[in-house]
């Protein structure tokens, strides 16, 4: 990790349905997820653009990037420095979409490694019940009884604004 590192907080205020859907798109990005931070119970398909949840342990090799203990999985390109855009269709059950930096513990089973739950990442918990925002660990924001199963999610990294664009319902 970088020796200057000093972790930006979420600037939610800044930026909650501050920018219009239309704007966001101009950012939009194609993210495919990177099989070696996958964990073992994540089966990656379609090209590493679909992530499934499973019981079978994946015959994954070892990797030090790779999640060990908690199902997640991080994408491959670099997400920093600029505005992104990307959309996240969800089925059953919850879902957990985040950013992280690079340097997100991988090999605990603890909060130091679970998106949204420490000083190196923000999450969106999606469930059936509604969306949550975490920032390191505490809840930031919730939305209740709406559910649609497409979030799109836009990042300005030069203020730190992570956001969501409801509805997208499909």
């Amino acid at each position: 990790m970088d020796p200057t590192y000093k972790r930006k907080r979420l600037n939610e205020g800044h930026c909650v349905e501050a920018v219009a859907r239309s704007e966001q798109m101009l950012y939009a990005c194609q993210l495919t997820v990177d099989p070696n931070t996958a964990n073992p119970n994540l089966k990656l398909s379609e090209g590493n653009r679909k992530v499934t949840w499973v019981d079978e342990v994946q015959a994954y090799e070892d990797h030090a990037d790779r999640f060990d203990h908690v199902p997640q999985v991080l994408c491959r390109e670099a997400l920093s420095g600029s505005r992104f855009y990307w959309e996240v269709d969800w089925h059953s059950g919850n879902a957990v979409i985040g950013v992280a930096y690079h340097g997100i513990n991988r090999k605990s089973e603890g909060c130091d490694s679970r998106l949204g739950s420490n000083n190196m990442s923000w999450s969106l918990y999606c469930s059936d019940n509604g969306y949550y925002f975490y920032d390191a660990g505490i809840p930031q924001r919730s939305i209740a009884g709406v559910v649609f199963r497409r979030v799109g999610v836009y990042l300005d990294w030069l203020v730190l604004c992570l956001s969501s664009a409801f509805p997208l319902g499909i």
